[in-house]
Order: C-alpha cells, then structure tokens, then sequence
C-alpha cells in the first residue's frame, strides 16, 4: 500500500513538474516571437596571433549589452566584404571567390543561406536597384586595364549578364593596370572611378589627376573617360563607398589624396568634384576641398549620403603620420568621423566620438534619422556608437566582442 501510495506521488510530481515545463517552454516561445529581430550584423574578431574571423549575425538592441559571435551567427570563411539590398545579406569572399546569400526571419532571428554564386574575381560591388548590383572583377600584376563587370541578380544569387571591359583609352606601360574604386548609375549611364597602380607593388606613379570612366547601361560599352586635375584619384583600394548620388541625380566623387589610404604621394587636397544629372564631365563651377573646410587638414576615407547634402564620413587626421594603410589598420586610431555638408562646403565635427581606426569598405546604418556605427578606439575597445547627424552629436552603444562590425543592416523581410 506504501508502494503504490509512493507511486502515486511520483508520478503526479513527474507530471505537474512536466506541465510547469511544457507552460514555460509555450511562454519563452510567445516572448520570442513577440520579440523581433530588427538588425543584422557583420561581426569580425581577432586573435592574439592576429587572424581575423567573420560571422553574419542577428541582434536585438544595438545600443545595450554586447555584441558576439560565441554561440550565435553563422561564421564565414575566411576574410569578407558585406552588402546587401532589401532582405538579402551577402557575405563576398575576398580570397574565397564566392558570395553566400543568407536571409533573415525577423520574428526568431534565425538566418538561412538562399544560395552561392561562385566568381573569378569580385573587388567592388555597387547598388542598381532593390534586386540588383553591380560587380567588377579588376585585373592583377599589371599590363592591361581590361576588367569583368557583372551584373547580379541577388534575389537568384546569379550573374545576368558578364562582360569584359576596358576600363579607359589610355596608354599604360607594362607593369601598370587601372585598378577600379567607385560606381554609380544614373540616366542609363555608369560612372567608374579608378586610379593607377604600378605592378604587384601596388604602387601609386600618378596622384595629381582624378578619374571617371562613363559607360552606358545595361549594355556596360565605354564611351569616355574625364579626367580632373583639382584633386587626386577618386576612391581607394578596398572601399567602394566613395561616390554618392544625391536626390537630383548629381554624383559627388570623393578623393582621399592620402597614404594612410595606400596613395605613395599627396599632391593635391582631399576633396569632393561633381557631375550634374544629365552630364557626363566634371562640373567645373564646383570643387570642395574638404582638407581646407575642416581646418585640420581632414582627408577623407570613406562616405555614406545621409540625404540633403549630408555625408557622413570617415576622414584621416594628422595623427595618422603620413604612414601607408594607417587608415586601413586596426592597430592605431588615426580617424574620425565627421559630417559633410557637399552643398555647403563644410565639415562639422561629432560631439562625443573618440578616435578610431580606419578600415575598408563597409555598410553602416541610417535608420529613423540615426547613423550607428562601430568605434575601434585607442584602448582596443569596440562600441557601436549611434549618432545624430543634425546635432552632431554622438551616445554610445553595446560593447563589440571584436575589432569591427563591416556591415550593419536593417532586418527585413526579402523582397
């Protein structure tokens, strides 16, 4: 009888303790899905041997506790560059020659891989439309300014059309190639920014003149190059966001002018030129030289058009030292970011934001009038920082467990 009376209790404890379990699991559960995912993050770490890893991941908050890849995302291979049009994030291999789509489920989280699209080269990308961009594969070792642009369909994860191109008419010497930065379409026509390289050096011979070569699209046939002679090469190796399109139409081309960006030498200012909607030439009537407008001798290393004239930009300060790549290392902090004002010519500084270092092309996000972007400052430390770019002023934000945060997107649904 004390038998089953035991019995009796065990197995009424073991069922109500499952019920209580079952209730909590149906309530996480509820939470979860109420709880939506709204960003996805590149993350990129680095051990103290110095290799570096990628992850692709989802985060609640940017702006409270830490943001890691232990436990979440989905790690990638090898060192990437990050992009992405309206639901569809792509995580593009810089020694691994593919480009791995993922979407996101904005209730759970959870990232899925829609595909892979394998390529020969792909060194820039830039925007065309929601399901579109566009890719250009540059040519290595010098003797030829032939290039393959690709235009990608990123919903499919496929090349729709794939052509060689010759980058300009201009005669190069053996050991020289072009080596292309920037894109935009506007009108029917591609404008490309390149500059000169030397060999394998990666060598800059010329850094007084700057470049646009104009094709027509989609069919992507040349038509000309411009050439200007009040700033330096257009773009910089690695960093695809230096050209913008504002609302009208008009490009804005961006020159660092600078060696912390790779350049060997710096003849002339740092600066923004135009080409106004409907033309294909340098305007003449405007320059900006953002090096005298800061007052501190500000070169420019990276932008992205915020709207109504305003670029938020990374510039190099004068305590990068003229030392080569210094933009581009993790280990100083020679950079800041400020905002640029390409209609009125000026530059203004952001309240509460250290120093930093540089880095290469990446995607920050502009969302319900806030800029949030990864700060790597001098003590070695990664915070997401959420600036206000009509007051210029800056709050910081969640902890980075890592060096860097390449891409910040908004999680959406995929078209």
């Amino acid at each position: 009888m004390k038998n089953n009376k035991f019995a009796f209790m065990f197995w009424s404890i073991f069922f109500l303790g499952l019920i209580v379990s079952c209730s909590k699991d149906e309530v996480k559960t509820e939470q979860n899905n109420k709880t939506k995912t709204p960003y996805v993050v590149a993350l990129r770490t680095k051990a103290t041997g110095g290799s570096t890893a990628d992850y692709l991941l989802s985060v609640g908050d940017l702006m409270r506790g830490e943001i890691t890849g232990v436990g979440h995302g989905v790690e990638q291979i090898g060192w990437r560059y990050f992009d992405s049009t309206p639901g569809r994030y792509l995580s593009i291999g810089y020694g691994d020659n593919n480009v791995l789509g993922y979407t996101v489920n904005t209730e759970s989280g959870v990232l899925t891989n829609y595909g892979k699209m394998v390529f020969e080269r792909l060194d820039m990308s830039a925007p065309v439309d929601d399901q579109t961009m566009l890719g250009i594969g540059a040519p290595w070792g010098g003797g030829t300014d032939i290039c393959t642009m690709m235009i990608i369909d990123t919903k499919g994860l496929k090349v729709t059309k794939s052509k060689k191109v010759k980058l300009s008419n201009m005669t190069l010497e053996p050991s020289q190639y072009l080596w292309p930065t920037s894109a935009r379409i506007v009108n029917g026509k591609l404008f490309l920014s390149f500059y000169l390289v030397e060999g394998k050096s990666f060598n800059t011979p010329v850094t007084d003149k700057a470049w646009v070569s104009v094709f027509d699209y989609p069919s992507l046939d040349y038509v000309k190059t411009i050439e200007d002679t009040r700033t330096g090469p257009l773009g910089q190796y690695g960093n695809s966001r230096m050209m913008v399109k504002t609302e009208s139409g008009d490009i804005y081309c961006f020159s660092s002018c600078s060696k912390e960006a790779g350049f060997d030498t710096e003849t002339k200012p740092s600066g923004a030129v135009r080409i106004k909607s409907g033309q294909t030439d340098f305007d003449s009537g405007y320059f900006f030289n953002i090096q005298d407008a800061s007052g501190e001798g500000y070169e420019v290393v990276y932008t992205q058009y915020l709207g109504g004239g305003k670029v938020f930009a990374r510039v190099v300060t004068s305590s990068g030292g003229d030392v080569k790549w210094a933009a581009t290392s993790d280990k100083v902090a020679p950079c800041r970011y400020v905002i640029l004002d390409i209609f009125q010519k000026s530059v203004t500084e952001i309240a509460n934001l250290p120093k930093c270092s540089g880095g290469y092309g990446a995607y920050y996000l502009y969302d319900n009038g806030k800029v949030y972007v990864p700060i790597h400052d001098a003590n070695q430390e990664t915070y997401v920082y959420q600036v206000d770019p009509v007051n210029a002023t800056a709050v910081k934000g969640a902890k980075v467990n890592g060096i860097d945060l390449p891409g910040i997107f908004k999680a959406e649904k995929a078209l």
